[in-house]
């Protein structure tokens, strides 16, 4: 009776193996890039619902008419509507957001605009910050969204 492996054995056993991190490691790429983009559009619906909790508070600041009132995310943070980057070492950083898709700040200064539509308010995020989640980590933009 023989002890231990061959180096067949072993050989056999690391192949099947590599073959089963070739299959897996592209789904959970896959799946955690979604995952970031999917937490990016999360955080943009914050920044947006702290913008709308800023006119509740603010109803006499609020448009009329075809004017739009612009807002930033560091204005929100500092009146308090959303929290910043706690974490940050440098203080201005205290009053941004990180994109996790790009695990950077959000880079200008993300701005949401309200514009009055009859007798309701809209609340859009510009462009720049949308496409800052379609981005991937590699800093190209996905198409096919």
């Amino acid at each position: 009776m023989r002890k231990g492996f061959t180096l067949v054995e072993l050989l056999g056993v690391i192949i099947v193996l590599a073959l089963i991190c070739l299959i897996t490691i592209p789904a959970i790429t896959d799946s955690l890039n979604k995952y970031k983009k999917d937490l990016c559009q999360t955080q943009i619906s914050y920044m947006i619902s702290a913008a709308k909790n800023w006119g509740i508070d603010h109803m006499l600041q609020l448009p009329e008419g075809e004017e739009k009132v612009k807002i930033k995310l560091s204005q929100l943070i500092q009146e308090g509507y959303m929290q910043g980057d706690k974490n940050a070492v440098e203080e201005e950083n205290r009053l941004k957001v990180i994109n996790p898709n790009t695990k950077e700040y959000f880079n200008p200064d993300p701005i949401i605009t309200i514009q009055k539509q009859g007798k309701r308010y809209t609340y859009t995020m510009d462009e720049e910050t949308i496409n800052s989640c379609k981005k991937t980590t590699k800093g190209e933009t996905e198409e096919n969204e």
